[in-house]
């Protein structure tokens, strides 16, 4: 009897994605822009957030960021898509990106990214006590079969990896970046921590050049892909 594992969903983890030398540099330059961040509406006062520009501005080690991100996303694409070199390298990236600062008892109501195809956040600091407690501002990707698990036995309640119905929990250490498709929805349980979480998220739709654009022309163009990453990726 052939089983099939249909309805796969991408998820990648990259842990210590970054040098600490990094992370310390990126760091220092948000937090020069950190005074003009306004809370979000999805969280309350106790979560900051950039304009949602971020990749976009001028700033030559912010540029540094939004390069980085793009490159990791890129690689995924390649991956995780029947493209040829060709139209890869055509491909247009436009990205909504922004800075999220999350203070001592903050956390973010249940959310999708729709308009998009992929999202991810890069963690670039927080309270390293906050790790020992696994329930302390956990990221929460769910299982996006929705009503799967309406009705649950003794059969199905049981199914091994990776049919089971589950979400991910993730507990994001500096250097740590998470990409997932858009439509699986996400929330942040409370976060208690002597010193804010900062973290970099951004949302990416991807196009062909004779594609119609339907998301905001305020939104720039990345183009920065290299033939390496194609190259390199085995496909």
């Amino acid at each position: 009897m052939k089983c099939t594992q249909s309805f796969a969903t991408p998820l990648f983890n990259l842990e210590n994605a970054i040098s600490q030398e990094l992370i310390h540099l990126w760091k220092r330059t948000i937090l020069d822009y950190s005074p003009s961040f306004k809370p979000t509406s999805l969280g309350h006062n106790k979560v900051l957030e950039s304009l949602h520009q971020f990749f976009y501005w001028k700033d030559p080690v912010i540029q540094q960021i939004a390069h980085f991100c793009h490159m990791k996303l890129a690689e995924i694409i390649v991956q995780t898509s029947s493209f040829d070199q060709a139209t890869f390298e055509s491909l247009i990236f436009d990205y909504q990106s922004w800075v999220q600062i999350c203070k001592d008892g903050g956390f973010l109501a249940c959310q999708n990214f729709p308009n998009s195809s992929w999202t991810g956040f890069l963690c670039l600091d927080l309270d390293e006590s906050s790790l020992s407690d696994k329930n302390n501002g956990t990221i929460v990707l769910h299982d996006p079969r929705v009503n799967a698990n309406q009705h649950q036995d003794d059969a199905n309640s049981r199914w091994k990896w990776p049919f089971e119905l589950c979400s991910f929990q993730f507990h994001p250490k500096p250097g740590d970046l998470i990409i997932f498709p858009s439509y699986m929805r996400t929330e942040s349980f409370t976060y208690l921590g002597n010193k804010p979480r900062m973290m970099i998220w951004f949302s990416c739709w991807v196009r062909l050049p004779d594609a119609l654009c339907v998301m905001p022309k305020t939104h720039y163009k990345l183009r920065e892909i290299t033939p390496f990453i194609f190259e390199n990726s085995g496909t």
